[in-house]
């Protein structure tokens, strides 16, 4: 379809046009109604869109004229109009033949439909319109009575300028902010708006301010700055400056300048227009600020200097201090294998003395060296464990922990001490609690607290464990016994190491060291330990842990014990010891020979391990660390190395207890960490689950 669109507003021509050639119309435009008429000269228009309010002739004029021409009043007519909007208006525009009355803006489906069913309109034949007389009386008045809105309209909008003008003087008379504009057509620049209040500024009356006294009062250092016009380019936008100015009293106020320059039709700059603060306060300011800063910054020069000097001196003692702790750590380590290696000799040769007939008196002299080692071993442990807190190469492994679970296996490993003592142990834990701890650590606290709470106990008395909620994220587990206390006199000797309390007068073996040792060890674990007792009565030490959850936790298996001596005497393979300790591999040679099947290698040293493995590869390699020529880790990693040798289990047998180095090697490909002095059960069926592991393949 040819449609003809009349509006006056380029933009609405645009979006019509835009509209309707997307639905695949023809467009033909038009300014007003007079050029209108013209162009439907064109036989081809099918439809008119016209605006009411146009110049020249109007659309009202336009419909009239279009419903009295024989030859255009078949032509579907749209009015789109956004000024004569009012009901009399659409009235008026259905009585001057109109089809579609749409108000601007409206959404392009209802344009677009309008246009439809006007085109489907059977047109009126002229003789049913009104008579022309009536509809130019109407049209007349409604051209006056848009008139007189129109007039009001501009009445009020005068007057608001009236208002707004008022208030845009009040506001420069009472602003600090001086406006501005230059004519800088001609050579000379002239003035031609400076606000009243620059009097205030600079004390200078407004008649006095012209183009010469502009540049004299310029402070001759800012002059060439100021007056620079190479920056008046059309696309350099403004600029800020900050420069100086003489009042009329003779002295220089600091100036923020912003301006401008306006550019003509022509393309050259017509105008500098701007806008002047007076910043002197804020300048005065700044440099008492900059003279502060100076001098702040001279005393933090200073004190840096100091603090330099305390720096280098306090990095000095650090590292003195970490040599001093590498060298207390690397004590432990080889404290810790030079006490264990003899008392792995110790240990184990009176096991093996366990094993054999014996009469009252060996059993009751093996019995007493047995009691002795294990204590001696334990004093060891403990000392060497406060030893490693105390220098930081202590480590814990925290995560949720069952404390139902960690309770029922500490509490299994005490069942002979209480028989012994006469003691009855209860265990009160209704709901599984998990808590953030480690579980090694956490039996080991409970296994000291549990076991000095029998030994320290009366004959037939009780002990009783109790875990219950503390707060919402806090449990308490309690460890209470029926014993003799502790004297008042003493509680502040309590977690002394090595004070026993006077109870080293009685028959109760212990070190003094396992409360102080606890106490670490939960701290550590991020709790507490706390503790109460009455003389004669009986004492409570408790456990402050945090919960991971107050939701019930399954209880966790009990791992299996270890294997049966008598597992190895069907158990047949080789085996290479790479031990440098002679009494050690005279040890372990006692033991092997309990089983015959078993064959046995002994190596001195990790090179001769190693050839000795390549030449003749083992079922099982019972490694040590501490070797002569290499460290047993490197050992470990070259057997690794040799496709025959590297699915053979590596069982490290070590003095070396640390739990960090033993991560490490299982890691790194070792099948168990065995400490010495170890169990000859739990040696025998590390040896024997390696053997099988070997000859499976796996």
């Amino acid at each position: 379809m040819k449609i003809l669109i009349a509006d006056d507003n380029p933009i609405n021509l645009k979006l019509l046009k835009a509209i309707l050639e997307g639905d695949g119309h023809e467009v033909v435009e038009a300014v007003d109604g007079e050029e209108a008429l013209v162009k439907l000269e064109d036989p081809a228009i099918e439809a008119i869109i016209s605006d009411i309010l146009m110049p020249k002739i109007d659309g009202y004029r336009l419909c009239y004229e279009v419903r009295q021409d024989p030859r255009l009043q078949q032509i579907p007519f749209v009015f789109y109009t956004a000024t004569y909007t009012s009901p009399a208006d659409e009235k008026l525009c259905y009585e001057l033949g109109a089809d579609r009355y749409l108000r601007k803006p409206a959404p392009v489906r209802d344009l677009l439909n309008a246009l439809s069913d006007a085109a489907a309109i059977a047109r009126r034949e002229p003789t049913a319109f009104r008579a022309p007389e009536d509809i130019l009386r109407e049209y007349s008045e409604r051209l006056v009575s848009k008139l007189e809105e129109k007039n009001i309209e501009l009445a009020q909008k005068s007057t608001e300028l009236a208002e707004a003008h008022e208030q845009l003087c009040n506001l420069l008379a009472h602003s600090p902010a001086v406006i501005y504009s230059l004519d800088i057509q001609h050579v000379r620049p002239t003035v031609s708006l400076v606000s009243d209040n620059i009097e205030r500024l600079l004390g200078v009356p407004l008649e006095a301010i012209d183009w010469d006294w502009w540049k004299e009062i310029l402070h001759p250092d800012d002059r060439p700055t100021v007056l620079d016009g190479g920056y008046m380019g059309p696309n350099d936008g403004g600029r800020t400056l900050e420069y100086r100015i003489r009042h009329a009293d003779g002295s220089y106020r600091w100036i923020e300048d912003s301006n401008r320059v306006v550019f003509g039709d022509d393309g050259l700059a017509s105008k500098i227009v701007g806008v002047w603060m007076d910043i002197t306060d804020r300048k005065r300011a700044e440099e008492e600020l900059q003279q502060t800063l100076d001098k702040l910054e001279q005393r933090v020069k200073k004190r840096t200097m100091a603090l330099d000097q305390t720096n280098e001196a306090l990095q000095a003692a650090k590292e003195i201090a970490d040599a001093a702790n590498q060298s207390k750590s690397e004590f432990l380590s080889r404290m810790s294998h030079e006490l264990r290696t003899p008392m792995n000799s110790v240990l184990g040769f009176g096991q093996l003395l366990e094993m054999t007939e014996l009469d009252e008196f060996q059993k009751d002299s093996v019995d007493h060296i047995m009691k002795a080692g294990r204590h001696l071993l334990r004093l060891i442990d403990d000392v060497l464990e406060i030893s490693r807190i105390e220098v930081g190469s202590f480590s814990i492994s925290l995560e949720p922990v069952a404390v139902s679970a960690v309770l029922e296996e500490a509490a299994s490993l005490l069942p002979l001490l209480a028989k012994e003592h006469e003691i009855q142990v209860e265990l009160d834990h209704p709901v599984p609690y998990l808590v953030v701890a480690d579980r090694q650590r956490l039996r080991q606290v409970l296994m000291n607290l549990i076991s000095n709470a029998i030994k320290y106990n009366t004959p037939g008395g009780r002990v009783t464990v109790r875990v219950q909620p503390e707060t919402e994220s806090t449990i308490v587990i309690d460890v209470e016994d029926t014993g003799i206390g502790i004297p008042e006199a003493m509680i502040q000797r309590l977690f002394t190491p090595f004070d026993r309390l006077g109870a080293t007068s009685t028959n109760v073996e212990g070190t003094g060291l396992g409360l102080t040792l606890s106490r670490s060890l939960v701290s550590a674990m991020g709790g507490t330990l706390t503790f109460t007792s009455q003389e004669d009565i009986g004492s409570c030490f408790s456990i402050h842990l945090n919960l991971v959850s107050q939701q019930p936790a399954p209880l966790e298996p009990k791992s299996p014990g270890g294997l049966n001596i008598n597992s190895l005497e069907e158990t047949k393979g080789r085996v290479l010891v790479i031990e440098d300790n002679a009494m050690n591999s005279k040890l372990l040679q006692r033991i092997f020979e309990e089983f015959p099947a078993i064959e046995v290698e002994f190596a001195a040293d990790g090179r001769a391990g190693i050839e000795a493995a390549r030449l003749n590869p083992p079922n099982a390699i019972l490694l040590d660390l501490h070797l002569p020529d290499m460290h047993g880790q490197e050992v470990l990693t070259e057997l690794k190395t040799f496709p025959s040798l590297a699915h053979i289990p590596v069982i490290i047998v070590t003095a070396d207890s640390s739990q960090e180095h033993a991560r490490i090697l299982l890691q790194r490909g070792a099948f168990r960490y065995i400490t010495k002095p170890y169990g000859l059960n739990e040696l025998l069926s590390a040896v024997s689950e390696a053997i099988k592991k070997s000859e499976s393949g796996l």
